[in-house]
């Protein structure tokens, strides 16, 4: 599955534009787009967020806390 992220093949197709995902969870997150769900809620504040990342960047605004990289693959290096 990680492999594809490396091939031009994206199987996952958006119904309403051209967007092509390589899993189905990536097409999940992007229809997101498409609609005003925002299910990823701040406790602190009013703000709502379409995903999880997002959500946590937003967090930081709150805490002051400064952005972790996470490890890559070799091939995204």
């Amino acid at each position: 599955m990680h492999m594809r992220c490396h091939t031009s093949v994206k199987p996952h197709k958006c119904h309403l534009c051209d967007y092509a995902a390589v899993d189905s969870s990536s097409l999940k997150k992007h229809l997101r787009i498409h609609s005003d769900e925002r299910p990823y809620k701040c406790q602190l504040c009013p703000y709502a967020s379409r995903n999880s990342s997002q959500l946590t960047v937003h967090l930081r605004s709150h805490t002051g806390k400064s952005h972790t990289s996470k490890p890559r693959c070799l091939p995204c290096l």
